[in-house]
């Protein structure tokens, strides 16, 4: 999967009262919805097929021929990961199909800075209708753009209608929807390893372990990961992280989401972490 930071225009990460904590590394994220993507509506029961590894490699060759289009026409491009994880020859994998655009300032120059802060400043003042702008490990800038209407008002205006004729050469690509947060597959060995443990925690007394969420993968609370409810005293919750360690899991498995409102579940899980590094 490629390296990289999305940068969005409203902010470069908002936590609305929920977080998603993993001691494999802890990270800090939100849940909201939908799916995208040709491939369409796929389950997070995996369907790794020989029907669906086909169904991604023309995806991304649909990418790389718009791209080459808009390269022929003199815009520098690159692609990006899609927002949607499958399961492919048994592992995660997210389909490169987001075309992008080196981004540009007022005078047409490439801009490259390892200052987000300043990137993101100025997508916000020349590309206002673009909100995705990922950052390479290299510091080049780029500008994702859904179609050919969000150039209007950039440093890409004068390349509009060249943007448009690789759309009319290349009518089966499809844009990846980085507006959605996207489906995301994981290996049955998740699955099974949260269930297992979800099982033994509640043998131990802990009945608010539930089993996981199978979905489509797209809404809060679906995912091999620890649900932990509201309601659960500071002294329950480290006797739990005592009784229930979760360091042989797999790292989908041992992700804990809570609603970060009324308790200290933050504080306790972060102590914890630090103890046991």
């Amino acid at each position: 999967m490629n390296q990289h930071r999305w940068l969005t225009q409203a902010c470069l990460a908002i936590v609305t009262g929920v977080c998603l904590i993993g001691f494999a590394g802890c990270s800090t994220s939100a849940s909201t919805d939908s799916e995208s993507s040709q491939l369409s509506q796929n389950a997070v029961v995996s369907k790794d097929t020989p029907e669906r590894r086909s169904a991604i490699e023309a995806a991304e060759t649909r990418a790389k021929q718009f791209a080459a289009c808009l390269t022929e026409s003199g815009i520098e491009t690159n692609i990006y990961d899609d927002n949607d994880v499958y399961i492919v020859s048994g592992r995660q994998y997210a389909p490169k199909t987001a075309v992008v655009v080196r981004m540009l300032d007022s005078a047409g120059t490439p801009m490259s800075w390892s200052d987000d802060a300043v990137a993101e400043q100025v997508a916000n003042s020349l590309y206002s209708d673009s909100n995705m702008t990922p950052i390479g490990e290299d510091g080049r800038v780029w500008v994702f753009f859904r179609d050919s209407t969000q150039l209007m008002g950039t440093p890409y205006a004068g390349k509009q209608a060249a943007y448009q004729a690789c759309e009319r050469k290349n009518p089966e690509f499809e844009q990846a929807d980085l507006d959605a947060i996207g489906v995301t597959e994981y290996p049955e060995e998740a699955w099974q390893a949260s269930l297992e443990y979800a099982r033994d925690c509640r043998a131990k007394g802990f009945s608010w372990v539930k089993d996981p969420v199978r979905g489509e993968g797209d809404k809060p609370g679906e995912g091999p990961g620890i649900q932990i409810p509201n309601g659960i005293s500071d002294e329950e919750l480290r006797r739990w992280l005592k009784e229930c360690p979760t360091a042989d899991l797999p790292p989908w498995s041992a992700e804990m989401l809570y609603a970060d409102r009324g308790n200290n579940y933050s504080e306790i899980l972060r102590q914890y972490e630090l103890e046991h590094q």
